[in-house]
């Protein structure tokens, strides 16, 4: 689970913030933007943009030129790997991770696979590149998160890191910036960190890095 923040409310709030002392026909109205977000998703054109960013990942494996087995491949969970936008769009996108909800929909372990995810983790897999998930995920839930990951098909990972207790107050790319780091301390070189927030990519530790689109929530 990412760190617990308002979800799609607090990307509501940056805009508000964003206009804040403009007048109010220049505030985003929030039933449009929700109808926005769901248009987005189900014409298709989240899915095509998600493959064509995959597709820019391919095109990194396949330029590597290497020792593969120490040319990490890093990858979030939530909305890199697996979607929780059925959960969101029922919830009307009114979600706060602190709210019991999140935890049922984890505690589910049913999130789908992002299809052009699986055909890039393959790939990698194929290659002979080791690939790390590293969540902001709670640690109570790995259990959960290794049954979702398996049952949709993320099978031969080199490792799953969840959050840190130690680091669960602590900004999330500060979080993940930690997990990176160690991931090199045992010998590795992350070739490609994939995300679908800043905060999963930022704190360095990563040769290339790759943003998916996610209009449904910022974890800062």
């Amino acid at each position: 689970m990412k760190k617990p923040v308002v979800l799609f409310a607090l990307a509501i709030s940056f805009f508000s913030f964003a206009y804040k002392g403009s007048p109010a026909q220049e505030i985003p109205n929030l039933t449009k933007v929700k109808k926005e977000v769901r248009n987005y998703y189900e014409s298709g054109r989240w899915e095509r943009e998600v493959n064509e960013k995959f597709n820019q990942a391919a095109k990194i494996l396949d330029e590597f030129e290497g020792d593969r087995s120490k040319a990490a491949i890093v990858m979030d969970i939530d909305e890199t790997v697996l979607t929780s936008y059925p959960f969101l769009e029922k919830v009307d996108f009114a979600f706060n991770a602190f709210l019991p909800q999140w935890s049922d929909w984890v505690i589910k372990a049913k999130a789908p696979a992002i299809k052009s995810a699986l055909k890039f983790y393959d790939k990698a897999v194929d290659m002979g590149f080791p690939v790390f998930f590293v969540t902001g995920r709670a640690e109570e839930y790995r259990g959960l998160s290794e049954k979702n990951l398996q049952s949709e098909g993320f099978k031969d990972y080199a490792g799953l890191i969840h959050r840190h207790p130690g680091l669960v107050n602590k900004p999330a790319a500060e979080a993940k910036s930690k997990a990176r780091q160690n991931i090199e301390r045992q010998g590795y070189e992350i070739l490609l960190n994939i995300g679908d927030q800043r905060s999963d990519l930022d704190g360095g530790y990563a040769k290339h890095t790759i943003l998916l689109p996610n209009p449904m929530y910022f974890v800062p």
